[in-house]
C-alpha cells in the first residue's frame, strides 16, 4: 500500500514538474515571439518569475528527500553491520567456551592456557582498536570479518592510540586506512583453500602517524595497483608515501599521516 501510496506521490510530482515546464516555456515564447505592451510583458516576467521560483523550490525539495534517503539507507546499513559484528562475536563466544570446557573436561592444561592467551590477546587487540577514538573506523576494523570470509585481518599496535590526541586530521588518517583495507578486501583473489590475510600496523613515529598494510595470497595486481593510486597513493600530498611493493602473493603498502605543526 505504502509502495502504491509513493509511486503515485511521485507521478503526481512529475506532472507537476512537466505542467510548470510547459508553463514556463510557453510564457517564454509569448514574451519573445509577441509584441505586448508593457503592462502585459510586465505580468508574464512575474508570471515567468513565480514558476522559476516554484520549480527551485522543488528541485530543492527533491534535493532534501534523496539526502535524507541516503542517510536512511547509511543509518539501516549501519545497524544491520552491528547486528552482523554482535552475530559473529556471539559466535566467537560460545565457540571459545566449549573449546575451554573440552580442555578442562580432557585435563588438557597445557593447550588450555595458550587458548586463554589467545583469548586474552583478541581481547587486547579490540579493546586497542576501540580506543582509536573515531567512530566510523572502530565500527569498520571491528565489523571487517562481517564483510568477507575471505580475508582475514590482523591489527598490530605497539601502543595505546587516541587518533583524538594526536597532531593530525583524525578524519583524514581515518579515510586512509578504511581505503587502503577496502582495496586489499576489494582486490583480494585468494585459493579456494586459504584465506587472505592483511596485517595493518599502526605506529607513531616522530612526525607522522605510520600506517602499514601487509597483504599476503593472490589479488589482482593490476586492479589494486590502479584503486591505490587513485586513492592513498595519489600525488595529493596529504600522506607521505614510504613503501609500495608488489609481488606475486604479497602486496606491502605504507603511508604516513603527517603531524599538523602550529
Amino acid at each position: 500500500m505504502m509502495r502504491k501510496w509513493g509511486e503515485k506521490r511521485m507521478n503526481q510530482n512529475n506532472g507537476l514538474q512537466l505542467f510548470r515546464a510547459a508553463s514556463f516555456m510557453g510564457l517564454l515564447l509569448i514574451l519573445v515571439v509577441y509584441p505586448l505592451a508593457w503592462p502585459l510583458r510586465l505580468v508574464v516576467c512575474l508570471l515567468l518569475l513565480v514558476i522559476a521560483v516554484f520549480e527551485i523550490k522543488a528541485v530543492r525539495a527533491g534535493e532534501q528527500r534523496e539526502w535524507w534517503a541516503l542517510l536512511e539507507n547509511e543509518r539501516r546499513e549501519s545497524e544491520n553491520r552491528m547486528i552482523r559484528t554482535l552475530n559473529h562475536h556471539r559466535h566467537d563466544w560460545m565457540n571459545d567456551i566449549q573449546v575451554l570446557f573440552g580442555y578442562i573436561k580432557l585435563k588438557k592444561y597445557e593447550p588450555l592456557q595458550d587458548y586463554v592467551e589467545k583469548i586474552k590477546f583478541n581481547i587486547g587487540q579490540e579493546s586497542g582498536i576501540s580506543k582509536l577514538g573515531v567512530s566510523r573506523l572502530v565500527a569498520y576494523l571491528l565489523s571487517f570479518r562481517t564483510l568477507t570470509n575471505e580475508v582475514r585481518l590482523e591489527v598490530e599496535m605497539g601502543q595505546e592510540i587516541r587518533l583524538s590526541e594526536l597532531p593530525l586530521d583524525k578524519q583524514e588518517a581515518a579515510e586512509a586506512i578504511i581505503e587502503l583495507l577496502e582495496a586489499f578486501r576489494l582486490h583480494a583473489k585468494p585459493s579456494s583453500e586459504d584465506a587472505g590475510l592483511i596485517s595493518l600496523e599502526l605506529a607513531v613515529e616522530e612526525d607522522h602517524l605510520l600506517i602499514d598494510c601487509v597483504y599476503q595470497g593472490g589479488y589482482n595486481e593490476p586492479e589494486l595497483k590502479r584503486v591505490l593510486h587513485d586513492t592513498v597513493l595519489n600525488d595529493s600530498g596529504k600522506l607521505q608515501i614510504i613503501t609500495a611493493e608488489f609481488s606475486e602473493e604479497e602486496a606491502a603498502v605504507s603511508v604516513g599521516v603527517p603531524f599538523i605543526h602550529n
